[in-house]
Formats: C-alpha cells, structure tokens, sequence
C-alpha cells in the first residue's frame, strides 16, 4: 500500500492485539522527569529506581474496516480522539498520543481504521505518579508491533522513540 506521494505504508498483518503491562511505582528518577534533573545539575548518567505494581494497563489495537479514521480511546481520561495523525498532534499534553505518533512516522504506518484504547480500568488516579505514561507507553509500542508484524524492534528505534516522546513530555 502506498500513500500519497508514493511512499510504502506498512499495513497491518491481523485484526487485532491486545496486551496488559504493569504500572510501577517510581522511587527514584522517573521517565519524565529524569533528564531535566540530570541537565539541570550538570550530572552525566543517571538512573530510575522503580518496582511494578499488580496493577496492569490494558491496550488493545485492532483495525476497523467500516471506518477509515484513526481513533485512541482512553477511558480512564475521559478522552476520544478520532481522526488523523494531526488530530493526535494537537494533544500536546497527551503522551500516548506523542508516542503513537512517533511510532506510527517511523515505521511508516497505515493507519485507516486503527482502533487504540488504553485503560488501567480506573484504577489508576490520572497524574498519580505511578508510571502510567510510560507503562502505556511501551504498551502501545508492543501493542502496535504485533499488529503490524514489526519484530525485534531495534534497541535504537525504541531508544529514538522513547527520546522524542521525553522531549515532548519533559
């Protein structure tokens, strides 16, 4: 399948996937606060102390045939965004979002009828602190890869996408 300036777009190889990832708690470090610390007080290397917690996030992705927008759902924020990839560029202050972006611009994504939700089933208070964010984050980058049959992801590619996506974020 290609887009409209001829480029590839890499379709999705099954119908759906689904997988749950455990929230941790952070006592030192955290994924989004990590690298201002370390700037900020001139420290070259650092390090995240966390331990998860038996509570798990569920992702589900699956593609919908009927409808060619792309949709994320997340239930436990009250949001629905449906659309395109400027649609979710527009939730600046949404990490999933970003790390969906991210993914799906560099593995060259088709992604008419994708179907995202991201839930911790409400167990999880938003802004907790508990590592939702990054949970999810690598949540949804599995999740994605399954769908679309993008194994062995490169330590790089993943490095690349969880570095933009602390950009946005710190």
């Amino acid at each position: 399948f290609y887009n409209v300036i001829g480029e590839y777009m890499r379709k999705a190889i099954r119908k759906s996937a689904n997988l749950s990832v455990p929230v941790r708690a952070d006592i030192a470090g955290a994924f989004s606060d990590l690298a201002y610390y370390l700037d900020k007080f001139g420290i070259e290397k650092g390090e995240v102390t966390n331990f998860s917690l038996p509570i798990l996030m569920k992702i589900s992705a699956r593609i919908d045939d009927e409808n060619g927008s792309m949709v994320v759902r997340l239930p436990d924020l009250g949001e629905e965004i449906e659309g395109d990839l400027n649609d979710l560029e527009k939730q600046e202050s949404n990490n999933i979002s970003q790390i969906i972006i991210h993914f799906v611009n560099l593995f060259n994504l088709d992604t008419s009828g994708l179907i995202i939700e991201v839930s911790g089933g409400g167990q999880i208070p938003p802004a907790s602190g508990l590592g939702t964010s990054s949970a999810a984050g690598i949540g949804v980058i599995m999740c994605l890869s399954n769908l679309y049959g993008i194994h062995g992801i490169n330590p790089c590619e993943l490095n690349y996408i969880v570095e933009l996506s602390m950009g946005i974020m710190g």
